[in-house]
């Protein structure tokens, strides 16, 4: 898929946005946006005070930026600022793992999901979402959706159930799963639950970009799907 702003539209609506895949020279920007989300608490739902540490270093997201097929970061940037312009990331996959063990089967996986500060409560992160599963829908042909999130994150877990995602019976203890990372340090003890959602059918992404546009007042980009 790629969808361009002709100028006609981008002359109504002033800014751009591009949503792509992120490439090596986003690393840097990409790991500082995730840290400040996840561990700075300067979102309004984050993982401050349950690990410290950082959330994701440059090897890991190096090591997804360089995958072919199965794994993707993709950005959100605004396209005029010269300076900070990633607006918000997430990561997507396909496979039969879990951070809390292993599926029934291969499921479409949300992870990393970050909106920046100065950019947050204008419907970027439920895009994000919608993004994730149409990605996994069209492109890795998944009909399942999981994500994990830590049981303390009394905040965040409501606004995922309401996007469709339940709750399962799976879980694995926070130490347990961070003890492969040396520099992920639990500070309360907590769990990653295994959240699913299942989609009968096919998402539709046309109606997300066009509420994301209308929203901001802006033209969505979007390129290298």
């Amino acid at each position: 898929m790629k969808d361009s702003c002709g100028e006609a539209k981008q002359d109504q609506l002033g800014q751009v946005w591009r949503l792509r895949r992120a490439i090596e020279g986003d690393a840097d920007e990409v790991v500082e946006m995730v840290n400040r989300c996840y561990r700075d608490g300067l979102s309004w739902s984050d993982e401050s005070g349950l690990i410290g540490g950082p959330r994701v270093t440059i090897e890991e997201v190096l090591h997804v930026v360089r995958r072919e097929w199965d794994e993707i970061i993709y950005v959100l940037e605004q396209v005029q600022d010269p300076k900070s312009n990633l607006l918000g990331c997430v990561r997507v996959s396909w496979s039969a793992k879990s951070f809390v063990g292993t599926l029934d089967r291969p499921h479409g996986h949300v992870g990393m999901l970050s909106v920046s500060p100065k950019a947050q409560s204008r419907g970027i992160g439920g895009f994000l979402l919608a993004w994730a599963e149409w990605i996994c829908s069209s492109v890795g042909l998944m009909t399942n959706m999981s994500m994990e999130v830590l049981d303390a994150r009394r905040d965040i877990l409501p606004w995922y159930t309401s996007k469709g995602y339940q709750v399962t019976d799976q879980w694995r203890d926070a130490a347990e799963a961070l003890g492969a990372f040396p520099y992920a340090i639990v500070h309360k003890p907590c769990r990653f639950l295994l959240l699913i959602k299942y989609m009968d059918q096919k998402p539709s992404i046309r109606e997300h970009i066009e509420v994301l546009e209308t929203r901001n007042n802006v033209c969505l980009e979007v390129q290298k799907c």
